[in-house]
């Protein structure tokens, strides 16, 4: 073993080597460190790679730890894979009036297009745990871009002369929407998942913050696009044209790497746990096979022996834990359904107060652009100083959103752009950050990302669904001041969001994967004879 004491930054080894080789060097050590026959067999040994030498006394078949460079071709697939559906989703958000016009139906149809795609929404994110579990997150997202691209021919179909203006025409094109709905969750929904396979905790936050970026930065892009685009109700087909073209982007999906030759940490290691046993778990009626249990227990007869090679132990989420996962679920549903409804009413919030539809389309930009900006820019600081500290992140950044949902009840009015601006990207910076803050934190009481990340996209757009339809009925008649404003729908958003403020300080938060993870690593340091002093620790 080399002289020079390992530290923990040598573990990322990206390197231009082959990627199989890891798995050629842990066959190497096999045949070196082989046991004699009369000895037992023990599963393998999770072991962290510092250096090209493994200490002596290393017995049995290593793990190795380690980080590929594609990782961020996947990241960058998944990415735009979300961005597409949300610029599809929200395409017709900022131009309801040239749309409601052109296919001679009422505004308040319009909100559906974004509706039914959260319904639809809701029926593949229950399945989307069990489909990852049997055909890896790669195949799943070619089979999302797949309907991703047939949505877009479908609706421009609805544009052809022979059903313009017509029930079939807009029956056509509502039929895009589901299958908009239908593709969403198999992207979103698996960003947890992707950055636990393929990150370590020094990047797990980041990458779940980055892959959740796609569907804001889709709804913003789609906002300002959109109404450049459509001068004129004649021109939507035009648009819906262009959109059709930039949805074949999707089939780069092909090119998505499936799964690392060797994990970035042991948590990645465990096998994932089915969604029906996952459902009964999070209700507190079932057990959960966790193979967590040290190696070195299994060797001294303290763990049980699973018979198939893997220490294993039979456990229940803690009280706690399901406690912290019930509050995230509505705490995440809330605030991002709410995000989702005021996007999609926007031209009805700003429209009634004397400002244009390319105005409103711009401030909702305006705030998402913002909320990019602020989650890009904090990113590294949840990796490298808030990693064990997301509750905490959580309680700070909850009631300033809920704060200003309710500073836009008296902001919103006639001539009071700058004001609204400042709420807005305030408003943006803490809801987006929250977005990886969710994810991350519900995987951590759970430790199973893909059934977590869809049971707070189910509740985000279940809430999104019921808060359209109540902010629609909110609305103020032609006698109201002024005509049609949407005053009472605001507060209704804020009264929600307040009511989050006070709930996240239940939350308990306690973040037992990474910590699992940090300990893993702390102790194959101890054995590799690095003191703790001296190793870098996650």
């Amino acid at each position: 073993m080399s002289s020079t004491s390992p530290h923990l930054e040598d573990i990322d080894l990206d390197s231009k080597e082959d990627p199989s080789q890891a798995e050629n060097d842990s066959k190497d050590l096999d045949s070196k460190h082989k046991q004699p026959s009369s000895s037992p067999s023990y599963p393998p040994t999770p072991v962290v790679l510092l250096s090209q030498e493994l200490p002596e006394q290393t017995a049995g078949s290593v793990v190795v730890y380690r980080l590929y460079k594609r990782r961020w071709t996947g990241l960058g697939i998944i990415f735009l894979v979300n961005f597409l559906n949300a610029m599809n989703a929200f395409w017709f958000t900022a131009i309801a009036s040239s749309t409601a016009t052109h296919f001679n139906v009422s505004s308040s149809k319009v909100s559906w297009l974004v509706n039914i795609t959260n319904l639809f929404f809701l029926v593949t994110s229950v399945a989307v745990p069990t489909l990852v579990q049997r055909y890896n997150p790669r195949k799943t997202v070619i089979g999302a871009s797949f309907l991703l691209v047939v949505s877009g021919w479908i609706r421009y179909a609805s544009t052809a002369p022979g059903l313009q203006s017509g029930e079939k025409a807009w029956g056509v094109l509502l039929g895009s929407q589901v299958l908009v709905g239908l593709s969403q969750p198999f992207t979103l929904c698996i960003g947890s998942k992707y950055s636990e396979l393929w990150f370590d905790l020094k990047g797990r936050t980041t990458a779940t913050m980055l892959l959740t970026l796609g569907l804001p930065l889709g709804i913003a892009i789609g906002q300002v696009i959109s109404p450049i685009i459509v001068t004129d109700p004649s021109l939507l087909p035009r648009s819906i044209l262009i959109l059709a073209i930039i949805n074949s982007l999707a089939l780069v999906s092909f090119f998505i790497p499936s799964a690392p030759p060797t994990p970035p940490t042991f948590s990645s290691l465990l096998p994932p746990t089915s969604f029906s046993d996952t459902l009964r778990l999070l209700v507190g009626k079932s057990t959960l096979v966790d193979q967590t249990t040290d190696i070195e227990a299994s060797r001294d007869g303290e763990g049980e022996g699973s018979g198939d090679g893997g220490s294993v132990r039979r456990t229940q989420m803690a009280r706690s834990e399901l406690k912290d996962f019930w509050i995230l679920i509505a705490l995440f549903g809330i605030l991002v359904g709410a995000f989702s409804a005021f996007t999609t009413e926007v031209n009805g919030l700003f429209v009634p107060y004397g400002y244009s539809v390319n105005a409103a389309g711009n401030m909702s930009a305006g705030l998402i652009i913002t909320g990019l900006l602020t989650a890009l820019l904090s990113a590294p600081l949840f990796d490298r100083v808030l990693t064990h500290h997301l509750a905490l992140a959580a309680k700070v950044l909850i009631p300033i959103s809920a704060g200003m949902f309710m500073a836009l009840i008296w902001v919103i009015k006639e001539d009071n752009v700058v004001p609204i601006v400042v709420v807005l990207c305030v408003l943006g910076g803490s809801l987006f950050v929250l977005l990886a803050v969710g994810l991350e934190l519900a995987a951590e009481v759970t430790r199973q990302p893909e059934a977590s990340s869809s049971a707070l996209f189910f509740a985000s757009n279940l809430f999104a669904f019921v808060s359209i339809v109540v902010m629609d009925a909110l609305r103020a008649g032609p006698n109201g001041s002024p005509p049609n404003n949407m005053r009472n729908s605001l507060i209704f958003i804020a009264a929600c969001s307040v009511a989050c403020a006070i709930l996240v300080w239940g939350l308990d938060g306690k973040q037992r994967r990474s910590e699992q993870d940090r300990k893993k690593v702390e102790v194959i340091l101890v054995g590799l004879g690095t003191a703790n002093e001296e190793a870098q620790l996650p």
